[in-house]
């Protein structure tokens, strides 16, 4: 990591907004995701904002009682919101941060949390993996299939946050997706298989 990164403010809740909303340039994307890939808070506070982005979308949809419209729709308004509640949500994921301490003390849970994608309909080109960290487990290995199974990605990494940019799905498509992780007493923890569709 280089000096620069590593002095490099957070970034804006406006930023991540636009991020989200894919209202940046070329430029602006790349300083940002050069930022997210070297800065765990910054994520962390992506993924906050992508899920009230998510469940804004399906109270939308509850609410009229039908098909949630297509996701320019409602990615305005929730854009809006997810700047009003980013500072909320930076405090909430602080706040989730415990001592190295407390969590030695804390037993591997049974199974991995999973945050996002949500089980319904997504964008697909804002599909963002993301998991709770398993205490003990240093590596976790992400996989991604179509419906009959088919490998789409395998990725083994140290982080709890993985956007699908390398993957190419398809509109109205259906995924299946788990997260294995190994403890550092050797237990297996594992998602189970979780699933999500592409918006037409």
């Amino acid at each position: 990591m280089s000096d620069d990164f590593a002095s490099a403010p957070h970034l804006t809740s406006e930023e991540l907004a636009a991020y989200l909303d894919r209202r940046v340039d070329a430029a602006s994307q790349a300083r940002i995701d050069a930022h997210l890939a070297i800065c765990p808070a910054c994520r962390a506070e992506l993924v906050e904002a992508r899920l009230l982005v998510d469940s804004a979308s399906i109270e939308h949809a509850r609410s009229r009682g039908a098909r949630a419209p297509h996701p320019r729709v409602w990615l305005a308004a929730a854009g809006i919101i997810a700047i009003a509640l980013l500072p909320l949500a930076r405090i909430v994921v602080r706040s989730r941060d415990v001592s190295v301490s407390e969590r030695a003390a804390k037993p591997a849970p049974a199974a991995i949390e999973v945050l996002s994608p949500p089980n319904l309909a997504v964008d697909r080109a804002a599909v963002v993996f993301a998991w709770r960290p398993v205490v003990g487990a240093s590596t976790y290995r992400l996989t991604v299939t179509d419906s009959s199974g088919t490998p789409l990605l395998t990725v083994v990494t140290k982080d709890t946050v993985h956007a699908a940019r390398a993957i190419d799905l398809h509109r109205g498509g259906s995924y299946l997706w788990y997260v294995d992780g190994l403890t550092s007493d050797g237990r297996a923890v594992t998602s189970g298989i979780q699933s999500f569709s592409t918006a037409r």
